[in-house]
């Protein structure tokens, strides 16, 4: 997903930036899902129509990533970069393993599909941003909004945790169903 704009840290950008940022995201959002069931498809995950927003769904788009997502060793440098970030008791859990580029874009392009199947399956969940305060994770990011509890769902975190812990070994195919179920308890 590459902007016609330039593109600032979500944390930089002014109201009107993030709204830029949101239209052209919501409206390339159809590009982006159909992206993804091809590629579920040419890669044997099983026919584009089965990615069908469904719950059952949700489980098998993720046992496909799990399954076929492409893991390679960082560099030294890397490693030693990331670490020096964290505080010393944080730094020793810093994972030798990174997804590869490709990959990690799928897993935004899964996140999407999470967010359109919350959108499709319940009536009062939308799309939006928040633009404050500032110290949110995800301010300015587009989110789900509409959960009983007033908190927004930023599937994109959510995904990446996920695709994290397969990198650790952690590759359970309902793991991103159980997430939605925990939200859907918030709808």
């Amino acid at each position: 997903m590459q902007p016609p704009f330039k593109i600032k840290p979500f944390k930089n950008m002014t109201k009107k930036d993030a709204q830029e940022h949101f239209e052209w995201y919501i409206g390339d959002i159809p590009n982006r899902i159909e992206m993804l069931r091809k590629a579920f498809e040419v890669s044997g995950g099983g026919k584009k129509e089965e990615l069908d927003f469904s719950e059952k769904s949700l489980v098998k788009l993720w046992n496909w990533y799990i399954v076929n997502v492409e893991i390679h060793n960082k560099t030294k440098e890397e490693v030693e970069n990331e670490k020096s970030k964290l505080l010393e008791w944080v730094s020793r859990n810093v994972s030798d393993q990174k997804i590869s580029i490709g990959w990690m874009s799928i897993a935004m392009d899964i996140a999407i599909y999470f967010a359109v199947s919350f959108i499709n399956a319940y009536s009062k969940i939308e799309w939006g941003f928040v633009s404050k305060p500032n110290r949110l994770a995800y301010v300015n990011k587009p989110v789900l909004r509409g959960f009983k509890t007033g908190v927004e769902l930023d599937t994109t975190n959510i995904v990446r945790n996920l695709a994290l812990k397969a990198v650790s070994g952690e590759k359970e195919p309902e793991a991103l169903l159980r997430i939605y179920k925990v939200w859907a308890e918030s709808v």
